[in-house]
């Protein structure tokens, strides 16, 4: 919607704009879904809280975003007094959305922050490892205790891969060629010490990623005895890649495979993608603008305006691609990295650079309405360079097809109804070039 005031037929005012976003009722408004696939990092505001349960997102994982609602330097910045967030425990879960916290961080005064000189809690300062075995269980234990209610499922750390473990600022005190098998150790003091207060509550492991690093690390946890404590494999990726291509290669197997080497199919083990995206490589790759539908408002030249449909396209594409390689859930990140409409922001998902609901959102409410409650059976060729994912449940059956050319999507829609990217029934004067098609 966009309003200017005029004086005798001559504009006197600048353009303002209104984004008004419209989605289908989710599957799960109103009711938890732990069983959902669609997660996002995103923080613990209202509004935000509600437009991602809006858009079918499920599940809140807690690195940066929400990070001090979990991460032990919040909890416990001096030694003995507690800060539980328990406001922004009930903001996630009031709105029904299920909550995937780390257990990870440190406070300054149980790591080697100290012997560092270091004067600030910076972003890598809190990631230092704790020193203490007995204060990390007591983090741990005093804190799945205090919200086990409300948080039934934990992951270990954040990329405990790389620089992280093997070459962080405290690396001189340890062996950088043990970091795999130090991981382990401090994965299965929380795995315990989570059991020890509630055996029902799910704790993951190995937080890999993808490619060649993601093997060796998945490998060096799995010599360390990874495996035995945890419930869920998680690993990260991102790609500025499509996805959803027929060629696409099996980006899942790389990390999950010194682990099936030793365990087929993990033992029974669901995995996670439980950080990524598919419309950029991180913080080095930012490419996209997310200013929407929003042209007046905007400080961007005319001719650099954003493609967000392809952008929309991708993402679910990237989702739909994870699914079909088994991935039992995908965290989107992120959805908190929004600072305005003057700066291209890094990293951002769903949401726009203003902070409201970008049409990513729209494409992602319509997956997750097709998706929700079915699951994955297959993945086959459709037309002539297409593809179909097939998924069953919830008394029906639907398709997703990616890379069907024009004329092949407009054959189909004369055979069954399709429902297009953004929810729209598909016609010849509606269809978007290019973009996922729904069918039954």
């Amino acid at each position: 919607v966009t309003a200017w005031a005029e004086r005798d037929g001559v504009k006197i005012s600048v353009v303002e704009e209104l984004v008004v976003t419209r989605l289908p009722r989710p599957v799960a408004w109103g009711r938890d879904a732990p069983d959902s696939p669609f997660g996002c990092h995103f923080n613990p505001t209202r509004g935000v809280v509600k437009a991602m349960k809006a858009g079918g997102v499920n599940w809140a994982r807690l690195h940066d975003a929400g990070n001090q609602v979990s991460g032990w330097h919040a909890q416990e910045p001096v030694k003995g007094e507690w800060n539980f967030h328990d406001a922004e425990v009930a903001c996630y879960r009031d709105s029904h959305v299920k909550i995937f916290a780390q257990l990870g961080t440190a406070p300054a005064w149980a790591t080697h922050y100290g012997d560092l000189g270091y004067t600030h809690m910076g972003y890598f300062a809190k990631y230092l490892r704790p020193t203490n075995r007995l204060d990390w269980v007591n983090y741990v234990t005093r804190y799945v205790k205090h919200h086990e209610k409300n948080i039934d499922s934990y992951f270990v750390w954040n990329e405990p891969w790389g620089r992280w473990w093997e070459s962080a600022a405290d690396i001189k005190w340890y062996d950088p060629k043990k970091a795999g098998a130090d991981f382990a150790e401090l994965q299965k003091l929380a795995y315990d010490a989570v059991k020890k207060v509630n055996p029902a509550i799910s704790v993951s492991g190995y937080n890999s990623t993808s490619g060649d690093t993601g093997r060796k690390w998945s490998e060096a946890v799995e010599n360390g005895g990874g495996f035995a404590s945890c419930d869920i494999v998680d690993w990260h990726y991102y790609t500025p890649n499509p996805r959803g291509l027929r060629e696409d290669a099996d980006i899942t197997s790389a990390p999950l495979k010194p682990i099936r080497d030793r365990h087929p199919n993990l033992g029974g083990k669901p995995f996670v993608m439980s950080e990524g995206q598919g419309t950029s490589s991180g913080s080095s790759g930012v490419s996209s603008r997310m200013s929407g539908l929003l042209k007046a408002s905007v400080p961007w030249p005319a001719e650099s305006v954003e493609n967000y449909t392809r952008i929309a396209d991708m993402t679910c594409r990237y989702i739909l691609s994870l699914l079909a390689e088994g991935n039992a859930k995908v965290y989107l990140y992120s959805s908190h990295a929004y600072e305005g409409l003057a700066k291209m922001p890094s990293f951002l998902v769903l949401l726009g650079a203003d902070g409201f609901p970008h049409p990513a959102l729209v494409a992602h409410a319509q997956l997750a309405q097709a998706v929700e409650g079915r699951r994955f059976v297959r993945r086959e060729n459709a037309g002539a360079a297409g593809v179909r994912y097939v998924f069953e449940g919830r008394g029906g059956t639907v398709s997703a097809y990616s890379e069907l050319t024009r004329d092949e999507v407009l054959a189909r829609a004369a055979q069954e109804p399709l429902t297009g990217l953004y929810g729209n029934p598909v016609r010849a004067e509606t269809y978007l070039p290019g973009t996922v098609v729904y069918g039954k």
